[in-house]
């Protein structure tokens, strides 16, 4: 079995991380086709393409996925190593990667994250998306949870939990009718006609 080459495995998660070739490439100092041809071969050593390539983007594989996650722990894990032999260890910092339902209230959003934002040992990354997209991203395990205000589809090929974490009220805002007419909204809850 062939050694992994930890430096083509740093080109990858600098080029992950940065979303870009032509960043990555100008932060490292080097060409985008060497950095790509080192990609490459670290793609053909794993056996797996890494990036789907759509037009410009970058777009990780399942693989690429899984090999980011193993890539961030091999860096973070050197970084440690680094920082306790000059004699200031690291606190040990998790990634937690939210999926947020785009029509989901950010107010909602922000207070179910609060306690997690701002702490020194969490590195919070959240995005938005349709259902379809955060499930799919959800099955590959490029995020942790998704936060939505409707429970995912449950089946045989995609056997998700759904947690019900809190329920919000509901508001309708508009102009009254013309002559004064109330409108009837007794089937909402919370509303008040």
């Amino acid at each position: 079995m062939a050694q992994l080459n930890f430096n083509h495995l740093r080109y990858f998660w600098a080029v992950a991380h940065e979303g870009s070739l032509t960043r990555a490439a100008e932060r490292m100092n080097l060409s985008q086709s060497a950095l790509s041809v080192q990609i490459q071969k670290l793609e053909h050593q794993m056996g797996h393409p890494l990036f789907d390539r759509v037009g410009k983007k970058l777009i990780l594989t399942e693989a690429g996925q899984i090999a980011l996650d193993y890539a961030d722990t091999v860096f973070q894990a050197g970084d440690e190593l680094m920082s306790t032999l000059e004699g200031r260890p690291l606190a040990s910092r998790q990634i937690l990667r939210v999926g947020a339902l785009t029509t989901l209230s950010r107010n909602f959003q922000l207070e179910f994250l609060r306690p997690l934002v701002g702490r020194a040992d969490v590195e919070l990354i959240v995005r938005s998306g349709t259902m379809r997209d955060l499930l799919a991203q959800l099955d590959a395990h490029a995020i942790d949870v998704v936060l939505a205000n409707s429970a995912a589809q449950r089946d045989a090929r995609a056997p998700f939990r759904n947690h019900l974490l809190n329920e919000q009220p509901v508001s309708l805002v508009g102009r009254p009718r013309p002559g004064g007419a109330k409108v009837l909204c007794g089937w909402l809850p919370h509303c008040k006609g």
